[in-house]
């Protein structure tokens, strides 16, 4: 478990680094009106850049039990955590209803 938070701390802080370099090199690369030369040089920058820096690579894990699957996005915790807490009136504003 503690592997698992350590590794995505590591590639949260490698996506803050590298994210901005990625994306202007991406821009770069779509304008159609450089030469084929310039583009080469920035894509080979652009394999250089580090493949963990990659919004892609991010998982959102539930910040109670780093569940991966059914993650709810707003709340960042499972939808198995956010039923017990929500039951129980946990979540400010949030309450399950009864018919």
């Amino acid at each position: 478990m503690k592997s698992l938070i350590q590794n995505d701390k590591i590639k949260r802080k490698k996506l803050l680094l590298f994210e901005a370099n990625r994306f202007i090199l991406k821009a770069i690369l779509k304008n159609k009106i450089l030469l084929l030369s310039i583009k080469f040089n920035i894509m080979l920058k652009l394999v250089s850049v580090s493949k963990c820096s990659s919004r892609n690579k991010i998982n959102n894990y539930c910040i109670y039990t780093f569940r991966k699957k059914s993650i709810l996005s707003k709340f960042r915790m499972s939808r198995l955590i956010f039923l017990n807490l929500s039951r129980f009136g946990q979540i400010a504003g949030i309450k399950k209803s009864v018919w």
